[in-house]
């Protein structure tokens, strides 16, 4: 019997949240699965968010080589992009699946559009993705009561009805059979840890809804636990995990202190600025419209608010002129500040010979930012994009990376502030590190195997198919889970080079796309 793989994303799941909710009888049987199998600690990628952590963990490389940064890309008249599957520059595990005769479900993995349509895949798109695609579409009576819901749907009655029809929908695929590997992501820990954080953490009575949809997903977990065949491995793992902060650094005003942003001063800068906030209103308002239990009209609008936001100019969003500025962070969810180049912009101040200079220069100034009451640095990390990634897409990256100490209860923004550091209201971010549980007969009961990083799954799972690994991974195989005994540990590991192949298939898929 061959062996397969079937890896549950519980999407900004920490274990201090999950230890709170399994101690709680809230999601038991994944407590069980934790007694019985092997758990780690994994590390997210820089920053920790989902497009680049999700990225590595599917493709067993540093975002360096695989381009993703951020949900958004960064073109070089200052506008932005949604990233979509087109940005991604590696091959993942369900296209080397493809690549090697394996059939793959994979479903809600980011940036899954467009995809390569193959008989080897069955897809049902990401919720970022411009509208709903499944594929093969003969599929579609199994998946007929998958709804998308928005992530700010969380608070609403209809969030739950939802959650159940995709449950009931990514069964009957499951049950469907005739797959090496399964994959679904659930959004919703993400969305409900940025909305209910401190309820959860404190057991306030406003976390019921969220209670009941982790226990919707722990009956699934148990479900597949359940009715795992004889060579299943069973992987829950998240791409990062959550904190509390309540301070915040204004990474922009500190570096407008230092003369490399300028703020915007000009009648011409402010009318443009009013216009585009004037645009931006109206799609949020048509958004909330949606959003508030009318499914047929969110169905309607989804794609054409898509393309809005995808085409909007975000230098003009902001109370900052990226193009006069010299260096800047973009936008909140970014962990990163850009240097503005004349070898990445088209109208960039600063030449190229300059740039190491500005780039050190920063580095110092954050590095010697300290909190005049506690002296506790606000960054837990700072370093240039060449230390912080490897690989031929480096040069994508903003050129200084910083990760804020959230651990001390430091967050960052990117918005104007009289102030460097402020003291706010308590919210929640994503921090460093998420969870990993494998559960299967050759594994080690109750190993802990310690911290990990986000491409070491790859590996770990091409090689317990019996697959070749990538020859470029940067992540290792976790032999140490599994049995001193077993097959899968005796097995030596095997390399391939899969890109070549694959950039094949992506650009005859990029040409279709396009047209």
């Amino acid at each position: 019997m061959k062996n397969r793989v079937i890896m549950i994303g519980l999407d900004g799941l920490s274990w201090h949240i999950l230890n709170k909710l399994v101690d709680r009888n809230i999601m038991p049987n994944l407590g069980r699965i934790i007694d019985h199998g092997a758990k780690g600690i994994i590390r997210s990628t820089i920053p920790p968010t989902t497009a680049p952590a999700w990225t590595s963990i599917t493709s067993g490389v540093n975002p360096g080589k695989h381009g993703v940064f951020s949900f958004q890309r960064l073109n070089s008249n200052y506008d932005t992009k949604l990233a979509n599957s087109l940005t991604i520059m590696h091959p993942r595990l369900h296209e080397i699946l493809m690549l090697s005769g394996y059939k793959s479900v994979v479903i809600n993995l980011p940036l899954s559009y467009p995809f390569i349509k193959s008989k080897k895949t069955t897809i049902v798109t990401d919720w970022l993705a411009p509208s709903l695609k499944i594929h093969p579409t003969n599929i579609k009576n199994l998946v007929s009561s998958y709804h998308l819901s928005p992530p700010w749907n969380v608070d609403k009655t209809k969030f739950l009805s939802d959650l159940e029809g995709r449950i009931d929908a990514i069964t009957n695929l499951f049950e469907y059979g005739g797959w090496d590997l399964f994959f679904v992501l659930f959004s919703e820990p993400d969305w409900m840890m940025h909305l209910a954080y401190d309820a959860i953490m404190h057991d306030r009575k406003n976390a019921t809804r969220i209670y009941r949809a982790f226990n919707l997903l722990d009956k699934f977990i148990g479900y597949i636990a359940k009715n795992l065949e004889r060579n299943d491995l069973l992987i829950t793992l998240s791409d990062h995990g959550f904190a509390e902060f309540n301070k915040v650094v204004y990474v922009n005003t500190i570096l407008s202190y230092a003369g490399l942003v300028n703020k915007r001063i000009s009648i011409k800068q402010e009318t443009i600025l009013k216009k585009k906030y004037k645009k931006t209103y109206w799609i949020l308002k048509c958004m909330n419209t949606c959003i508030h239990g009318n499914a047929s009209l969110w169905k309607i609008l989804r794609k054409p608010l898509w393309k809005i936001l995808d085409s909007i100019d975000v230098s003009n969003l902001l109370s900052y002129d990226l193009r006069s500025s010299k260096t800047f962070l973009l936008t909140q969810i970014d962990s990163g500040v850009y240097i503005n180049s004349n070898r990445i912009f088209k109208s960039g101040l600063v030449e190229a010979e300059m740039e190491q200079k500005i780039q050190n220069k920063v580095i110092k100034i954050l590095k010697g930012l300290r909190d005049p009451k506690t002296k506790d640095p606000p960054f837990s990390y700072i370093g240039r994009r060449e230390d912080t990634y490897w690989g031929p897409y480096v040069r994508r990256a903003p050129h200084v990376l910083f990760i804020p100490n959230i651990e001390a209860g430091y967050g960052h923004s990117s918005l104007p502030s009289p102030k460097i550091l402020d003291e706010v209201k308590k919210s929640s971010c994503h921090s460093m590190y998420g969870i990993l549980i494998a559960y299967e007969k050759a594994i080690q009961r109750e190993i802990d195997l310690g911290i990990l990083n986000t491409y070491d799954i790859t590996p770990t799972v091409l090689h317990y198919l019996g697959l070749s690994v990538p020859f470029d991974t940067d992540g290792k195989i976790l032999f140490n889970m599994f049995t001193k005994d077993s097959e899968v540990r005796l097995r030596p590991a095997k390399m391939k080079n899969y890109i070549e192949r694959w950039k094949i298939a992506r650009y005859i898929t990029k040409k279709t796309y396009k047209n």
